[in-house]
């Protein structure tokens, strides 16, 4: 128990008892892999303070500083779900932001989970991304993603998912 206050409370604070860095990969992946829902109830709690939540949802979608994998795909889908399905209006968008970009393996798992259940939200819809804004690739790569989102539309028959799809292509078009 005192090590979940000092994870949580330093979470959010400059000089914590480690750095930022040190609690996520050193301490909180850990545990996400041997108890990813206790680490989520830990994970959760940083969600608090704003300074802790852009770091958090950073690391959780693997676009952070020195983050080679997604956190959130280490949590159970049914664990989100039920997490969201407390505050649907809050939690959705905000798990949203902590999906990973198309370029890691189970992200469409967890994007067309939030579409399928919570893509009705346009909060949902404006922070879920398949591709990283900003991204410098190439034209390879950019157009195997673009073909790749093409390909998802049109496997898709869900209004909401196919919505979004339509939406991810004009932006990369």
């Amino acid at each position: 128990m005192l090590c979940e206050v000092l994870i949580i409370g330093s979470l959010g604070t400059r000089g914590g008892i480690t750095g930022i860095r040190d609690i996520l990969g050193i301490v909180l992946r850990p545990l996400l892999e041997e108890n990813p829902e206790k680490a989520w109830e830990l994970v959760v709690g940083g969600f608090d303070t704003d300074s802790s939540r852009v770091r958090l949802e950073a690391w959780l979608a693997g676009t952070g500083v020195d983050v080679k994998d997604p956190a959130i795909l280490l949590v159970p889908e049914s664990t989100l779900w039920e997490w969201v399905d407390v505050n649907p209006e809050d939690r959705a968008p905000q798990l949203a932001r902590c999906i990973p970009p198309m370029e890691h393996d189970g992200w469409w798992n967890l994007a067309h989970g939030m579409l399928i259940r919570y893509g009705d939200l346009d909060d949902v819809v404006e922070n879920l991304n398949a591709i990283e804004r900003g991204g410098g690739w190439g034209n390879d790569l950019f157009w195997n993603r673009r073909d790749k989102l093409h390909q998802l539309r049109s496997k898709s028959s869900n209004s909401n998912v196919h919505r979004w799809l339509s939406e991810e292509i004009r932006e990369v078009e």
